[in-house]
C-alpha cells in the first residue's frame, strides 16, 4: 500500500499547492478589483475637476466678454459725447458767427445811410471836409470789414483746428480700443489654446 500511501500525500501536496495558487488567484483578483475600483475613483474625480474646470472656463470667458463689451460700450458714448460736444460748439460758433454777419450789415446799412444822407446836402464850403470825412468812414469801413473778415477766418480756422483735433482724438480712441479688442482676443485665444 506504499503506492497508495505516496499517491495520497502527493495528491495532498498537489491540493495544497492547488490552494495555495487559488489563494493566490484570489488576492490578485482582489488586488485587480480594488485597482479597479480605484480606477473608476479617480476617473470619476477626474471627470468632477475637469468639469469645474470647464464651469470656471465659461464662467470667466463670460465675465470677459461681459466686460469687453462694457468697455466697448463706455468707449462708444465717450465718442458720441465728444462727437454731441463738437457740434454743439460748432453750431454756437456758427450762430455768433451769423449774429457777427448781422451786426456787420447793419453797420454796412447804417453806413451806407449816412453816406445818401451826406450825398444829399450841397454845402459847397464843407464839401472838402465832407469828401475827406467820407474818405475816413470807408477807410474806417474798410478797416472793420478787414478786421471782421480776419476775426471769421480765425474763427473758421479755429472750428476747423478743433475738429481735426476731435477726429484724431477719435481715431486715437478707435485705434486704443482695437488694441484692447486685441489684447484681450490674444490672452483668450492663449487661455483656451
Amino acid at each position: 500500500m506504499p503506492d497508495v500511501n505516496d499517491a495520497s500525500k502527493s495528491l495532498g501536496k498537489i491540493e495544497k499547492e492547488i490552494d495555495q495558487e487559488i489563494s493566490k488567484i484570489k488576492s490578485a483578483t482582489e488586488l485587480i478589483e480594488n485597482a479597479h475600483q480605484n480606477t473608476e475613483e479617480t476617473i470619476s474625480e477626474a471627470e468632477k475637476v475637469f468639469n469645474k474646470f470647464n464651469e470656471d472656463a465659461k464662467a470667466d470667458y463670460k465675465k470677459t466678454q461681459s466686460d469687453l463689451k462694457e468697455l466697448v460700450d463706455n468707449n462708444k458714448k465717450i465718442s458720441d459725447d465728444l462727437l454731441t460736444q463738437l457740434k454743439k460748439a460748432t453750431d454756437d460758433s456758427v450762430k455768433e458767427l451769423k449774429e457777427i454777419d448781422k451786426s456787420t450789415k447793419k453797420v454796412v446799412e447804417k453806413v451806407e445811410s449816412l453816406l445818401e444822407k451826406l450825398e444829399k446836402i450841397d454845402f459847397q464850403k464843407r464839401f472838402d471836409n465832407v469828401d475827406t470825412t467820407i474818405g475816413n468812414v470807408q477807410s474806417r469801413l474798410d478797416i472793420v470789414e478787414n478786421n471782421l473778415s480776419t476775426n471769421l477766418k480765425n474763427q473758421f480756422k479755429l472750428l476747423d483746428n478743433q475738429l481735426e483735433e476731435l477726429k484724431q482724438n477719435y481715431i486715437y480712441l478707435q485705434i486704443g480700443l482695437a488694441a484692447v479688442i486685441i489684447g484681450v482676443g490674444g490672452l483668450l485665444y492663449k487661455f483656451w489654446a
